[in-house]
């Protein structure tokens, strides 16, 4: 899939989103997954470069962020796999 600059413009305005919404709620959820803060923040910084690098429009949700189950889910795998 071709990433255009209309798609790249999105996606970066959909992560600030993200960011600015819903920061404080992934690193509580990743601190109940991982039950340490810094690797929590560690696993949520890797959702949003995951995020970055793929932009994928699937993973949008409503007008403004990404789909907050999609994130979640990442976050337990990611910390799972790393284990």
């Amino acid at each position: 899939m071709e990433v255009t600059g209309s798609i790249q413009i999105e996606c970066a305005r959909r992560l600030s989103n993200l960011y600015e919404q819903s920061h404080p709620l992934l690193v509580k959820i990743a601190l109940k997954i991982t039950k340490q803060k810094e690797t929590a923040e560690d696993v949520v910084m890797e959702l949003y470069e995951y995020l970055h690098k793929k932009q994928n429009i699937k993973l949008f949700w409503g007008p403004d962020s990404y789909n907050i189950k999609y994130c979640c889910k990442f976050i337990k795998h990611r910390f799972l796999n790393k284990t």
